[in-house]
């Protein structure tokens, strides 16, 4: 949470400045979370939020699911 707050502040502070270096923050978020999990960053992505990602996880099962079938 600090370093959320970390970054809310700079974002406030300089919003121009926080925006040209979204790119390397995310792939080095990428980087640590990918080491984390003993993955391959490239099987990872960032989503805004949980809806989201359970929306985005779903969509990609629609060619295996057949009428009828249940997700749980």
């Amino acid at each position: 949470f600090e370093m959320y707050q970390k970054w809310q502040a700079e974002f406030e502070a300089h919003p121009g400045g926080y925006m040209s270096q979204v790119r390397e923050r995310m792939t080095e978020a990428r980087t640590r979370l990918a080491e984390y999990l003993h993955t391959d960053q490239s099987r990872l992505g960032f989503v805004t939020n949980a809806t989201m990602g359970v929306n985005v996880a779903t969509h990609s099962l629609r060619s295996w699911l057949q009428p009828g079938d249940e997700v749980l």
